[in-house]
């Protein structure tokens, strides 16, 4: 037996179901077919730069060390020293073959320095060049090799720090720090990349004793480009969309196969009438509407029960229920005096008028047909 259901809301859920099926089943295969893609870094070429600084510190004859080269773990006084040997080496290797052009140079640079809020300023500098700027090439290289060395005396620098600090009156740190600048250029197939670096090697000025401090320098050189890879197959979202599809699927196969769609009947068509045209004015009560009234008034629609409402300014109130068909009165208090509406009777009433209606529409159609009849055997028997 079918299970009755308003014909509306059951044409509503039959396209509804459709809708989403179609959208679910729709998405489901696209999963499928276009995974979509993401976008990722290929590299094509590989390049290490390693820059690294070295020293020697080189003694004069003194009452202290046997050795004219300090052991590097050691402090470094300053009366002891003769000079510093300092050396720098600079390593480039590739993937493949490049075309390298680049140049370098050591610069020593005299600083004074000072911080504020672990922060370090320069107050002022000076450059010395060490070994000036020379450039080199290299084709078809995949690997590339520099060495150098120069000495450092540092009489030489703390004698021009502590004239500076005498003549500017500024008691601050100074320092010398030698680099090495390295600019290289790798041309391959692919494309050109380009990278600097500066290992150094830092040297305490104005102080009686010190040690050294080596900073090194790394850095890859890389010529990548963006390629597009096609993403696998979200399998867990394939059966989730493909179930969801195949529920609403049933869903409305049984709204089609298990349901059958009724119309409204009187009743249903009065309370909807209602609840839409004045849907505004109605109140819903939990309780009974107490029957000790001095004065009651039945009205026969409920256009007569909205003007009554309008002109005494009250809400209309009704009786909830869950079940509609229990819904039967309307009413309006005013005072002593309540106005009824009870649509059951109105309901009955126009029951009865469409009876009527019909049966009189079936009287003159037999009517109609009777005298049809009789001018078809007149007709005849002329």
């Amino acid at each position: 037996m079918k299970k009755s259901i308003n014909r509306k809301q059951r044409i509503a859920l039959i396209i509804t179901g459709i809708m989403f099926f179609l959208a679910l089943a729709f998405t489901a295969i696209n999963s499928i077919t276009n995974p979509g893609f993401k976008e990722e870094n290929a590299v094509l070429f590989t390049g290490e730069n390693n820059a690294e600084a070295g020293y020697n510190v080189f003694l004069k004859s003194n009452p202290l060390y046997d050795t004219l080269v300090l052991d590097k773990d050691k402090f470094v006084i300053k009366e002891f020293v003769d000079y510093i040997d300092t050396s720098f080496s600079y390593m480039y290797t590739g993937t493949e073959k490049a075309r390298l052009t680049g140049d370098y140079e050591i610069i020593a640079m005299v600083e004074c320095y000072t911080r504020e809020n672990e922060e370090e300023l320069i107050i002022w500098s000076k450059p010395y060049i060490l070994s000036p700027r020379e450039t080199f090439e290299k084709a078809d290289a995949d690997q590339y090799n520099i060495n150098k060395n120069v000495s450092v005396h540092l009489d030489e620098y703390n004698n021009f720090a502590t004239t500076i600090s005498e003549v500017s009156k500024i008691n601050a740190s100074t320092r010398v720090t030698v680099y090495m600048n390295i600019n290289i250029k790798a041309e391959t197939e692919d494309g050109t990349v380009e990278e600097q670096l500066s290992p150094k090697i830092v040297i305490p000025l104005d102080t009686n004793y010190f040690r050294i401090r080596v900073i090194n320098d790394a850095k890859p050189m890389t010529i990548e480009e963006p390629v597009q890879t096609q993403l696998p197959v979200n399998n867990t979202l394939v059966y989730s969309l493909t179930g969801a599809a195949l529920l609403f699927l049933l869903m409305t196969l049984s709204l089609l196969i298990f349901t059958e769609g009724t119309d409204p009947d009187s009743h249903e068509k009065m309370l909807n009438k209602i609840f839409k045209n004045h849907g505004d004015r109605l109140v819903a009560l939990r309780g009974d509407v107490s029957a000790a009234w001095e004065n009651e008034f039945e009205v026969s629609s409920i256009e007569d029960l909205v003007r009554i409402s309008d002109d005494l300014e009250k809400p209309i109130l009704y009786k909830y229920s869950e079940n509609r068909y229990d819904i039967q009165k309307f009413y309006v208090l005013n005072g002593k005096e309540m106005y009824i509406l009870d649509i059951s009777e109105n309901i009955m009433k126009g029951e009865k008028d469409e009876k009527e209606v019909h049966e009189s529409d079936a009287l003159k159609q037999k009517a109609t047909e009777g005298r049809t009849i009789a001018v078809s055997d007149t007709g005849k028997a002329t």
